[in-house]
């Protein structure tokens, strides 16, 4: 009778427990300087529930009336927001170009030489006359060179005396002139009333 054999593994050697069965059933004892042991992993795959899967429908009548009905609801509320975004870019933009358009006029008008003090309509004399209406030729130029209708423009030229005495005049310039609308046209009753001043630059003993 053979005594019990014995197997080596990376450990040292370990009794077989049935010396009658083969090496090859025991596993777990085989000699692993000959074959390594390699490990091997399975990739499971994910299992296809219920709970996971997905499905597409077509959604029925009813889904697709209450949205038209949410559609519909929303697009007089959006469409008035957008077209209030344009107009008051548009009529921001406006106030922009007239404001310069004054205030260019107001410069232009401070380096005239005889301008008597008061509006274009109390001057007295005819080169005052003559010289205010340079001033509101230069204003209704520049209007036109930006778009606006110089028919609808209302120009008010004046030599101010700010301090009194004549020790400090300005020369204002005042346009009233209709907002331009781009989409809404119940936006040109808007009327744009805008008014600049530049100190004049000539004394009255200078003149």
């Amino acid at each position: 009778m053979r005594g019990p054999q014995t197997l080596g593994f990376a450990g040292g050697t370990q009794q077989l427990l049935n010396p009658s069965k083969r090496e090859a059933d025991y596993p777990f004892c085989r000699n692993t300087r000959k074959r390594p042991l390699r490990l091997e992993t399975q990739i499971r795959q994910p299992m296809q529930t219920e709970h996971n899967r997905i499905e597409f429908s077509r959604p029925d009548s009813r889904e697709r009336g209450s949205t038209m009905l949410e559609f519909a609801a929303l697009l007089p509320v959006v469409m008035t927001i957008l077209v209030s975004v344009i107009e008051i870019g548009n009529a921001v933009n406006q106030y922009l170009q007239i404001s310069r358009i004054s205030y260019e006029g107001a410069r232009f008008g401070a380096a005239i030489a005889g301008l008597e003090t008061g509006t274009y309509q109390h001057s007295s004399t005819a080169q005052s006359v003559r010289l205010q209406r340079t001033l509101q030729t230069r204003v209704l130029t520049l209007l036109d060179d930006y778009g606006y209708d110089t028919s609808q423009a209302l120009l008010t030229t004046a030599r101010e005396d700010v301090l009194g005495g004549g020790t400090f005049d300005a020369v204002s310039v005042r346009v009233s002139i209709p907002v331009r609308p781009i989409l809404v046209r119940q936006y040109s009753s808007i009327q744009f009333n805008i008014n600049s001043s530049a100190p004049y630059l000539f004394a009255d003993d200078e003149i």
